[in-house]
């Protein structure tokens, strides 16, 4: 379909003759938020402070479970993640070119230093897919 304005009645005939995006071309399916992928990742910290906390989909109601701790403490970091890891770097503590890798696996050891990025950064964005973090 071409881009630009269109009626409702418009999209309802695309729909019907196939020529509109269904919900499998916009969404990730399978949704990260189903029993495949169960939990969600924060990690981070100032000071002496260093964690990765771990919230469960199914109880989203109690407290976040801490898990392992980064490698270093620093805060204003990006985070990303695949099917088997999550990505921290950068940040404005320490080494700011510090990639730490957690294993969901065993997500209660010490992340893994994996890197350095090509610069240090600080407070910025990160994004990954099934393969790559």
């Amino acid at each position: 379909m071409p881009r630009g304005i269109f009626r409702l009645k418009q999209v309802y005939e695309e729909q019907l003759s196939g020529n509109w995006s269904t919900k499998g071309d916009v969404w990730n399916t399978p949704s990260p938020f189903t029993k495949a992928f169960p939990f969600g990742y924060f990690g981070g910290g100032t000071g002496p402070i260093s964690t990765v906390d771990r919230i469960d989909y199914s109880n989203d109601t109690a407290t976040a479970a801490v898990k392992g701790p980064l490698s270093l403490a620093r805060f204003g970091i990006a985070a990303t993640g695949n099917t088997s890891f999550g990505y921290f770097g950068g940040g404005n503590t320490g080494s700011k070119s510090t990639v730490d890798r957690i294993d969901y696996t065993n997500d209660t050891a010490t992340a893994s230093i994996k890197g350095p990025l090509s610069a240090a950064i600080s407070i910025t964005g990160a994004t990954g897919n099934a393969n790559f973090g």
